[in-house]
């Protein structure tokens, strides 16, 4: 019977929550939504608290630690993959990107890249090459656009010694 209860409360709550928030602006109601959720959730676990009924919730949690940790883990990982979806959204909507339009670069910036003053010898823009490289490639936990950023860098000054 108080099962019964519970789930007519649930019910008349849930309609008139629908009833109230039909007529709000989308993004509000998007915020209003994820507010009630956390309130609901805490009024579950304080329903449970007094009835006794907790232990589940601190198991569930327990069990939670390791998928949670993998989330974070994971979206660490993929936090260049994310930034670089970010850029290029922003570069279609017509943000002026200059050094991310095209792989062209100048020389004043392959010069930076390198981390070598104009006029060094092609022995030491290769080796700066070899050490940035060894450092930043894709293999080692580096993205490939700066591989690919150091590559032209070191390809446009050999090409300009030449």
């Amino acid at each position: 019977m108080g099962l019964f209860l519970i789930l007519g409360i649930i019910l008349i709550a849930g309609y008139l929550y629908y009833v109230r928030n039909k007529k709000t602006d989308p993004l509000e109601r998007k915020k209003l939504l994820l507010k009630n959720v956390f309130y609901l959730l805490l009024i579950v676990i304080v329903a449970l608290a007094l009835s006794g009924r907790v232990s589940w919730i601190l198991a569930a949690g327990a069990a939670l630690i390791p998928i949670v940790k993998f989330i974070f883990l994971f979206l660490w990982r993929s936090l260049p993959l994310i930034q670089m979806w970010m850029r290029s959204r922003k570069s279609k909507e017509g943000k002026n990107f200059s050094s991310q339009k095209n792989d062209a670069l100048t020389e004043t910036e392959a010069w930076e890249i390198l981390g070598l003053e104009p006029g060094s010898s092609d022995e030491e823009i290769i080796q700066a090459h070899r050490e940035l490289m060894q450092k930043i490639h894709p293999d080692r936990g580096g993205n490939n656009y700066m591989a690919t950023k150091l590559n032209l860098a070191r390809d446009l000054l050999l090409e300009k010694k030449d």
